[in-house]
This record gives structure tokens, sequence and C-alpha cells, in this order.
């Protein structure tokens, strides 16, 4: 009967590796999402710690839920309440700015009659949710470097 087991795992632990192998490129496709969910998700996990310490410039005291008793025991003062009231106006007042700015540009956009120029400009708008910040300030720089038409067009205007 143990002999029927040992050769049952053998052969499922032989198929398992056979597969592996065979989807390798797979798993390797799946790598980068897996190293970033870690370093995304979890990894920021680890700062939760902080939350039980009393942290100085020089030295971490640990004092257990005290940091959450003055939470909420601040509920009862107002001082919770006021932070949170601030949270909620700075959400919302960047929700709704954030949408009323877009939906006037995108009007303002659509008014365009060029269509070139229509397109440069959501080009240019658009360019940098696509490319890093470090291509975008490097397109920059050679853009607007001394040698360039720019550089000498605005100092030619503005000195």
């Amino acid at each position: 009967m143990q002999k029927v087991e040992t050769q049952v795992k053998k052969y499922s632990k032989r198929k398992t590796i056979e597969k592996i192998k065979k989807y390798r490129y797979h798993y390797f496709m799946f790598l980068p999402v897996f190293v970033m969910l870690i370093i995304f998700h979890y990894l920021p996990m680890v700062g939760i710690r902080y939350a039980f310490y009393e942290f100085t410039p020089f030295k971490k005291k640990f004092i257990g839920l005290e940091n959450f008793k003055d939470l909420f025991t601040g509920v009862s003062s107002g001082r919770f309440w006021k932070a949170f009231r601030n949270t909620i106006f700075l959400s919302f007042s960047n929700i709704i700015l954030g949408i009323v700015v877009c939906v006037i540009f995108a009007l303002l956009l659509n008014e365009i009659y060029n269509v070139r120029i229509k397109r440069f400009v959501q080009t240019v708008i658009y360019l940098p949710h696509f490319l890093s910040w470090v291509v975008v300030a490097s397109i920059f720089n050679i853009i607007l470097s001394p040698q360039r038409i720019c550089k000498q067009l605005t100092r030619q205007f503005w000195g």
C-alpha cells in the first residue's frame, strides 16, 4: 500500500516539474508582475509596525496600542474630526477640480479647428502619461539646451 502512495507522489512531482519546464517562459513573463505585486502591495505592510512605536530622532520605544488610544480619544476632543474633515475636503476638492479642469481643457481642445495643432497639443498633453518622468525631463532638457532654437528664441525675445 505504501509503495503505491510513493509512486503517485513521484509521478505527480515529476509531472509538476515537466509542466514548470514546459511553461517556463510564461513564468518569466509573470515574474515582473509578481515582483511589482510584492514591492507595491506587500512591502508597504512592513510599515504597519511603526504604528506601535513612539519615535524620537535617536530611539524608538514600543508603546503598543497607545497611538490608537490617542486617535480615538481625539475623536471626543475634536482633533480627529478636524483632521477627518480636512482630509475629506482635500479629497473632494481634488476630484472636483480635476474633473472640471479636464472637462474645460477637453472643450477648449475640441474648439481647435487646425487638425495639426490639435494633434500636437494632444500629444504634448498625453506624452507624460506614457513616458517616464526621467525621459520627459531629458526631452525638455534637450529641447531647451543652449544650442537649441527654443533657447535662442527665448533669449532673443525675453533676454
